[in-house]
């Protein structure tokens, strides 16, 4: 038979065990490149699954837009795997415009710089994964 001591040991354990798995996040920094213009914000939306792709983010974040290069920043996420858009909003209508056919009119990109020849690119190619700690994606707007 186990000593209180022991079960106590054991209990500590597994309860550090379990508050290390709970409290592993991490933090993703999304560096947007290509900004021609300081015109509006720049939106970013993070997304976990297909089916919300790129409609529903799961977060979202807006930065100044400024000439070159700008830098959103999405903490405290439980490691896995992600997608991310992102849109120039030069009008600052909250919305990514489009032109009689859908195309967009503003700048907008999409991680690991997915494209496709008509309409956004799936969840997949698009996707990444997260690990514990902090990254840091790069993204062109077009």
């Amino acid at each position: 038979m186990k000593s209180i001591k022991q079960r106590l040991a054991l209990s500590l354990l597994l309860f550090s065990s379990l508050l290390t798995s709970i409290v592993s996040a991490a933090d993703l920094s999304v560096e947007i490149d290509n900004l021609k213009s300081g015109e509006g914000n720049v939106r970013v939306g993070l997304f976990n699954t297909a089916a919300d792709f790129p409609k529903k983010p799961l977060r979202g974040e807006s930065v100044a837009a400024k000439q070159g290069v700008v830098t959103v920043v999405f903490k405290d996420l439980p490691p896995g795997t992600y997608a991310v858009s992102a849109f120039q909003d030069v009008n600052d209508n909250k919305k990514l415009d489009t032109n009689a056919v859908g195309k967009p009119t503003e700048p907008h990109g999409f991680s690991r710089n997915a494209r496709r020849m008509f309409g956004p690119p799936s969840f997949d190619d698009a996707a990444f994964r997260l690990q514990e700690g902090t990254n840091t994606i790069k993204l062109e707007l077009k």
